[in-house]
């Protein structure tokens, strides 16, 4: 419960004034200032009965980079209007002040622009139910709202993932106009492939059963590896580019599906997940995982392939997201085979000069991403 300043010293000089002077008028005004006090508590103590204050989910999905709504529902439920009811956010220096009408709800709204997915946090909010002439102030902590961030997804391929005009403009070693999501090279025959895919003509050449990789239903033809090292974090200070590459990986994802090509997803996190995604259903518990996580991996890009070396050479297409580390794109290079083919997408970022503005100037920025098809 908080006082106004001004009424406490309106109570003090009108009791001096009592004291010293005396008389009916004075009297009269030292005790009209302690009944309004009285009348101030009680409607502090109604009002706080009848007005119900909770928080409103945002609508829809929040993605990083966009704004988006927390609303402060304010019912009132008696028969009188509340004047003054106030809120105080932790990430808002502004005190916002609304009155609400008997028998009617009114809203108290906050907008918030997270740059990147994730668990957002967005501090405690507290609302102030005032009397009619703000004598008293009773404040409510609001809990704290945690608000699932998401990646911005876009529903289409953008350009510098679109196999037919990836590469245009950007930074590459070599490039091939052929799709390189899209594999039709032959593989070796593997348990639970179909009989009715097998190439029989280079089969019997080679001795060997031989399969169309683009002709089965197979997830371990196209493999996507997302970087997860912890030191992506590092690259900016608001975790930016660890962003660029998840919201890359996901966005390649989906559009393979939605292609109707499934393929592989792993992480070279911590626990080095791995993903079969076939379906939507599949890639939405994939990017519900990376809602929940951020880069936490130990191990270089570098010691993953060396570890994973067996199983990334099973795959038809590797497609790396991480960034431009000379020693790990060395990596991904011996990878190639003629069996196989491997695309790396490196962002690049340039510096940018320091503000005063303080935390929230972004010190590098997205150059524009860099590629490479080895």
């Amino acid at each position: 419960m908080k006082i106004d300043f001004r009424y406490i010293l309106l109570v003090v000089l009108s009791g001096l004034g009592s004291y010293w002077m005396g008389g009916y008028t004075m009297n009269a005004i030292f005790y009209i200032t302690l009944l309004l006090f009285v009348a101030a508590l009680l409607q502090i103590i109604f009002f706080s009965i009848v007005l119900k204050v909770n928080m409103v989910e945002p609508e829809g999905r929040p993605m990083a980079g966009k704004p988006f709504r927390l609303s402060i529902n304010l019912e009132n439920k008696g028969f009188l209007d509340i004047a003054h009811v106030s809120s105080q956010a932790d990430d808002f220096k502004d005190r916002r002040i609304i009155s609400v009408k008997r028998q009617d709800t009114s809203y108290l709204s906050y907008h918030f622009r997270p740059r990147v997915r994730g668990i957002v946090d967005v501090g405690t909010i507290k609302v102030g139910i005032s009397d009619l002439l703000n004598i008293l102030t009773r404040w409510v902590e609001l809990e704290p709202e945690e608000v699932k961030v998401y990646p911005d997804v876009p529903a289409e391929l953008p350009d510098h993932l679109n196999w037919t005009t990836i590469g245009e403009g950007n930074q590459f070693r070599s490039y091939s106009k052929e799709n390189p999501y899209n594999v039709r090279e032959l593989r070796r025959y593997q348990p639970g492939d179909s009989f009715r895919k097998i190439n029989w003509k280079v089969s019997a050449k080679f001795n060997e059963l031989f399969v169309r990789r683009g002709e089965t239903t197979e997830e371990k033809d196209i493999l996507l590896i997302l970087d997860m090292n912890k030191n992506i974090l590092t690259m900016d200070p608001l975790g930016l580019y660890e962003n660029t590459l998840v919201t890359d990986a996901l966005t390649l994802s989906k559009g393979l599906i939605k292609e109707g090509i499934p393929h592989g997803f792993i992480l070279t996190d911590a626990h080095q997940k791995y993903f079969e995604v076939t379906s939507l259903v599949d890639y939405q518990e994939l990017e519900d995982h990376m809602v929940m996580h951020k880069a936490d991996g130990n191990d270089s890009l570098r010691e993953f392939i060396a570890q994973k070396n067996e199983f990334l050479h099973e795959r038809g297409a590797l497609i790396f997201f991480t960034r431009p580390i000379s020693a790990d794109l060395a990596a991904c290079d011996h990878l190639k085979s003629d069996r196989n083919q491997v695309l790396v997408y490196a962002p690049h970022l340039k510096k940018k000069g320091i503000s005063s503005k303080g935390r929230r100037m972004i010190l590098r920025e997205l150059e524009g991403p860099g590629y490479e098809m080895v």
